[in-house]
């Protein structure tokens, strides 16, 4: 956050625990980012590996996946403009 507050970004944040993702909005983050639903995944939490791990899911059925389970989206996403980065490590915000 304080990366972003130096490079002069105005911050909006959205806490998509309590205002959930709709499949619309998730669309559009996921075509700023430039990947597939399976990417945001965190393949590492409890629920990803005792629910999902090792089965097939189309985009469509990731994308509701992640809705009902805002747990399971990498994080910070940051958006500027039509562009969309996920912001895990200072140097994912080098270029952006």
């Amino acid at each position: 956050m304080e990366l972003l507050q130096k490079k002069g970004f105005d911050i909006k944040i959205r806490e998509y625990f309590k205002a959930p993702f709709t499949e619309k909005e998730l669309e559009d983050v996921l075509m700023r980012l430039n990947k597939k639903p399976i990417e945001l995944v965190r393949t590492k939490e409890h629920d990803f590996l005792t629910k999902f791990r090792n089965k097939v899911f189309t985009d469509r059925e990731w994308i509701m996946i992640l809705i009902e389970n805002p747990h399971l989206i990498r994080r910070p996403i940051i958006v500027k403009g039509l562009r969309a980065i996920i912001g895990e490590k200072p140097e994912d915000f080098e270029n952006f």
